[in-house]
């Protein structure tokens, strides 16, 4: 997993069509926060309300979203069949290129 420091500050937001390929790519920061990049290349920091122990090993994540298709706190990722649900989701900077 990666070390890196993530501005959390500011205001929950929302992710549009996270269900339609809205989501482009994503970091592991530890087993409870996730790094999302949408497909306009903007950074979002996602915490679980829960450890995923498995998080920095897995290759794929699922997203659930309500009806709206939009990845926004409340929604969950789901690694391996276990469902994580996200407690806060919010704008960030992009993470330094290693």
């Amino acid at each position: 997993p990666s070390t890196l420091a993530v501005d959390s500050g500011g205001k929950e937001t929302a992710i549009p069509f996270a269900n339609a390929g809205g989501i482009k790519d994503w970091q592991v920061i530890d087993d409870s926060t996730l790094l999302l990049q949408d497909v306009h290349g903007r950074w979002y920091v996602a915490k679980l309300q829960a450890p995923a122990r498995e998080l920095a090993f897995v290759e794929s994540l699922s997203f659930e979203t309500p009806p709206s298709g939009s990845l926004e706190k409340l929604g969950a990722i789901v690694v391996k069949g276990k469902r994580y649900p996200i407690v806060s989701l919010k704008a960030t900077t992009a993470p330094k290129r290693r």
